[in-house]
């Protein structure tokens, strides 16, 4: 508790930084409204992720909700922290081991996670609670029916373990 305080005095003092996304747009969005523009409802539909983002990177991670940040800081290699009240997941697009952008899905509701509109990537590590994609993976895109409306869960369908 003492060097968590500790910690929060001295970035106040010395303004830490914590990653932010870059996009004015958030990533999800831009991955829903591709998928709305590009796929039609009633077919199975592949997207390539990179087609789908107005940057430059090389390598997404995306991470469960209950990764904690020094584990997640140490496999992006940068440092993060959150202050968010909620859980929520977490997607970084890195290039040449620079992280470029990021953005968290908060979880305001455990029961009920997505929303129309939401993005939710297939992690098949279950131990560690997160993967690897590499810019050329190509995704399965699953319209899954909510109450308020459709979200979209993404299956590689091209990678074998990952880009670890």
């Amino acid at each position: 508790m003492k060097s968590a305080l500790l910690v929060s005095i001295v970035c106040l003092f010395f303004s830490c930084q914590t990653l932010k996304s870059k996009s004015n747009e958030p990533i999800a969005k831009k991955i829903s409204e591709y998928v709305r523009n590009n796929c039609l409802e009633s077919k199975t539909c592949q997207i390539k992720l990179k087609e789908t983002m107005d940057f430059s990177w090389d390598k997404l991670y995306v991470f469960d909700m209950s990764v904690e940040q020094q584990v997640l800081s140490s496999i992006i290699g940068e440092d993060f922290s959150s202050s968010s009240p909620y859980y929520s997941n977490k997607m970084f697009f890195t290039k040449g081991n620079k992280v470029v952008d990021f953005e968290q899905h908060l979880i305001p509701e455990v029961d009920n996670p997505f929303g129309d509109g939401d993005v939710d990537f297939e992690i098949k590590d279950a131990q560690n609670k997160y993967t690897v994609f590499n810019a050329d993976s190509i995704f399965k895109v699953e319209r899954i029916k909510t109450e308020t409306g459709e979200f979209y869960r993404l299956h590689c369908i091209n990678c074998e373990n990952d880009a670890k």
